[in-house]
């Protein structure tokens, strides 16, 4: 897969990287398309990856109660899915994410 130039990002925490911190994540950044419904983390299983959303949006789904589900946010091109790697949270999620 081709790996992606920094001043093409639309991704806005890849763009305003500073250029060498974007230089050291570039080697494990990958460009991909996302499948509608796809789902990119399934609740309560190790995040295998994050990913920066370049177009589109994904939402964070919890399933409720009466085994329905809720959205409980959003995530485009401002952001990132898997944010609890980045907080040392531990990679179980109980959240579930894809596209709406």
């Amino acid at each position: 897969m081709p790996r992606p130039i920094q001043d093409r990002c639309r991704n806005h925490l890849l763009s305003i990287l500073i250029p060498d911190d974007f230089a050291l994540l570039r080697q494990h950044l990958d460009i991909g398309p996302l499948a509608v419904s796809e789902v990119l983390i399934a609740a309560d299983t190790a995040i295998p990856r994050v990913w920066f959303v370049e177009q589109g949006i994904v939402s964070i789904i919890a399933a409720s109660a009466d085994a329905g589900q809720i959205e409980l946010g959003l995530v485009g091109r401002e952001g990132m899915v898997g944010v609890p790697v980045l907080l040392d949270a531990g990679l179980a999620c109980p959240l579930k994410s894809g596209p709406p």
